[in-house]
Parts: C-alpha cells; sequence; structure tokens
C-alpha cells in the first residue's frame, strides 16, 4: 500500500561535429506505507557510480545524475551482412568514442532524509566500443572522492 513516483531524463547536446555532452538524471521516490524489501533501490547493480563501481548503497528512495563529454573517434559504421545471417540481424553497428565523465548520487530511506552531504562521487575517463544490438563495451578509469581509482571493463546497453 504504497506509491513509487519515477522520473529518468536524459539530454544529448551536440558540441561540434564530432564532441556530444551527454546528461541523464533520475530519481525514484516512494510515499506511503511500508516499502518492502523487494522493492528497495539500489546502486551496485543495475545503477552505478563509476568510481564506487562494486560498493552497493541500499535505500527506500534514489537519486542520481551522471554527465559525460563525449569525442567521437570513430564515427558509427554500419555493415550489412545480407545472405549470411537472418535479416532482422544482418545489419552490425560499430564505433569508437572517448569519454570524460563524472556521476553522482545517493540513496536513502524515508526516515533519513534527502541530504548533499550524502552523495557519494566520482569521476574519469574511457574508451567506449559501440556493438551490434545496441551494446557498448566501456574501458574506464575512475576515481571517487579520495582519489582512489578503479578499472571498469564493462558491457552495457547504450546510454
Amino acid at each position: 500500500n504504497y506509491w513509487r513516483y519515477s522520473l529518468d531524463y536524459r539530454r544529448f547536446i551536440p558540441m561540434l561535429p564530432r564532441i556530444v555532452l551527454a546528461a541523464r538524471t533520475f530519481t525514484s521516490v516512494s510515499r506511503g506505507g511500508i516499502i518492502p524489501n523487494y522493492n528497495h533501490l539500489y546502486f551496485g547493480y543495475n545503477e552505478r557510480i563509476r568510481g564506487h563501481y562494486s560498493e552497493l548503497y541500499e535505500g527506500e528512495n534514489i537519486i542520481g545524475a551522471s554527465t559525460e563529454l563525449r569525442f567521437i573517434i570513430l564515427k558509427p559504421r554500419y555493415i550489412s551482412l545480407d545472405g549470411i545471417l537472418m535479416p532482422e540481424f544482418s545489419v552490425w553497428k560499430f564505433g569508437i568514442v572517448a569519454a570524460l565523465f563524472g556521476d553522482a548520487g545517493t540513496t536513502w530511506y524515508r526516515q533519513n532524509h534527502l541530504a548533499l552531504n550524502n552523495f557519494i562521487k566520482g569521476y574519469g575517463a574511457g574508451l567506449h566500443f559501440i556493438l551490434p544490438y545496441g551494446f557498448v563495451l566501456r574501458t574506464e578509469y575512475a576515481f571517487n572522492e579520495q582519489r582512489i581509482g578503479q578499472f571498469i571493463f564493462d558491457l552495457s546497453a547504450a546510454f
């Protein structure tokens, strides 16, 4: 017997012919009755803060933001493999993008109010390899607030 309100806003702004500013802000907040454990929200599974990539943060509510300045090294190219694969799988996309990024976010329980000093933050740089079917192979190096670095190797859907 509770409500959950969610917002996910993304913006891609071309700066120069091969430079794009990508930004995302999201939140999900709850109201009403007791939030069951299975509907808690996390940083550390689907949502992550680079620099805190393998750490787990749990709460009833979540807020986060990510900004990337993307430099297109190899514009996406399409390769058609007609006759080799089924038609729906015959067009493959490849590209390479370098990125500078910054992430921030937090989770919290309703009895603990949202506070800016609880935000975890990370920043860094990396190479993103655009692959067929909307996948991106990310190789990045990120730092947290204490300037402790970590290498990130991730295969995920495009953001």
